[in-house]
């Protein structure tokens, strides 16, 4: 959990297994989200505000989904359970081309993501 950019910014750099990002807009300006949007790549990000008019824009910005305050509780799991759907078909996807040589659209081997999948769930198992 984090409240601001920086604190955001320092988990989403960090070895931590990181499936989605929920976020309410404060006082994140567009610069704030980019960054954040471009640090999280295929990790979705779902945005609340209760301004309509910020809707289009963070989408457009590449935010996963937004939710209108106020919401409810159902609302968020909906959303949080297609977001992980989105994410898990995605590296799928990747994955599937990889294997089949068409290029899986990362310019790192898929190996090495599921080596560091598997070093960081070994860590959580052993802490």
């Amino acid at each position: 959990m984090a409240e601001t950019l920086v604190e955001t910014s320092k988990i989403l750099r960090s070895e931590k297994n990181i499936d989605l990002v929920v976020c309410g807009i404060v006082k994140w300006t567009e610069e704030d989200f980019k960054q954040m949007i471009r640090a999280t790549d295929i990790v979705p990000v779902l945005v609340s505000t209760e301004i309509v008019g910020l809707m289009a824009k963070v989408l457009q910005m590449g935010v996963y989904d937004v939710l209108l305050k106020p919401f409810q509780r159902e609302q968020l799991v909906f959303a949080v359970g297609r977001a992980l759907e989105d994410r898990r078909l995605k590296i799928e996807n990747f994955f599937l081309k990889d294997k089949l040589g068409l290029g899986s659209g990362i310019d790192f081997p898929l190996s090495e993501l599921v080596e560091l999948r598997r070093k960081a769930d070994n860590r959580r198992k052993g802490a």
